[in-house]
Formats: structure tokens, sequence, C-alpha cells
């Protein structure tokens, strides 16, 4: 899903770009977000185009950031290039023994079970938003993240960050400077965030 909208690029659109690029360009996908995302991994393409790059990474569903650690998806061509242009050891051992044990099967189910737990908090996020008469616009998306559009948003994220709910604002880009994006927490984050919603309505 794209950042910050949580937009997918539905199957058949990529197909068509791959198709007008090959022989052109490599189309490089970043999946960033995929755990998060209802649709199938475009890493399932691969045998079909050999112009296709996926990107995958440890740092959203992980929330492993600081390791610094993901992978690339490409036919055996493009790896190629990209080992002649690598650095020798890329990652210390310690983040490679971490990320093998993120792999490992306890860990992947472990994540599965944190991966409903965020879907299930998703939708609370959206009840907390929902019919909020400053908020001009609410889009879902397939992430972690909503976006809204809010009345007077430089002052509400000012708001919740003097007490203590702390939003993603865009004040430096032109067509998202009215949008919020607001992760999905844990249940007691939603709960203080819906507090702080209730009383900036109280008091606008």
């Amino acid at each position: 899903p794209n950042n910050p909208t949580g937009d997918v690029i539905r199957p058949r659109t990529l197909e068509n770009l791959l198709l007008r690029c090959r022989g052109r360009a490599l189309v490089v996908l970043d999946e960033a977000y995929a755990e998060f995302c209802s649709h199938p991994s475009a890493a399932a393409l691969l045998s079909g185009h050999d112009n296709l790059v996926v990107l995958r990474t440890l740092s959203k569903a992980w929330a492993s950031a600081g390791l610094r650690c993901g992978a690339v998806l490409a036919q055996p061509e493009v790896i190629g290039l990209l080992r002649r242009v690598i650095a020798p050891y890329p990652l210390p051992s310690p983040v490679i023994a971490l990320a093998l044990r993120m792999l490992e099967t306890d860990m992947l189910e472990r994540q599965h079970e944190l991966l409903r737990e965020i879907a299930a908090n998703k939708q609370m996020l959206l009840n907390a938003v929902a019919s909020r008469p400053f908020l001009r616009e609410i889009i879902p998306g397939e992430a972690n993240f909503i976006l809204v559009r809010a009345e007077r948003a430089d002052e509400l994220l000012s708001f919740c960050a003097r007490r203590g709910v702390i939003l993603r604002g865009f004040p430096g880009e032109p067509l998202l400077r009215d949008y919020i994006r607001i992760s999905v927490g844990s249940a007691v984050d939603i709960e203080a965030l819906e507090a702080v919603l209730d009383e900036w309505e109280s008091e606008a």
C-alpha cells in the first residue's frame, strides 16, 4: 500500500505497466506495508516479468526499522547486477541473526496474531473518527494507518500534541496540507485519541 493514502496498485494495472516497460525499464515495487494488505504480493508476477523488482522489509510489520534489513525479489539477472555493486558484507552478523529468528515458525505465528490485533484496532480507530464534523474525508486504505482531511489541520495537530497524542501532518506538502495520518495503535492509544478528539469537538 501507498504511504500515506494506503492505496493499492491493482494487479491488472501493474501487469499493464510491466508490459509497457518491458525491454525499456525496471518496475520497482516497494512492499514495505504488504503484511497489512489483503491483496497478494506482486512477487507472484516475478516468473512472468523479468523487469519486475519487489522490495520487502522488516521495518513496518515487524517494527524493526532500526535493523535496516529487507530483501530484493527479482529475476536472477537483476540480482546478479545488484551483487556486483553491493558492499561485500552489507549486514552485520547480529542483524542477520535477528532477521533469521524473526522468520522462524513461532515468530511468524506471533506476527500473524499481531496483524489480526492491528486489523481489529484499525476498525476501532475508524469508529473513533467516524462522523466527526471537522473531518471532511476519511481514507481507510490497506495499511496500518488511516488518512483524514481535517478542518484547521495544523491547529488540530498542535492540540493533540499538547495532550500527548502525536499524529502526522504534512505542512510541507501542498496537496496534503489539510491531511493527517493516524497510525493504528493499541486500544488504549485509540481511546486516548478519541478523548482528545471529543475535547477538540466540544471546543470547536
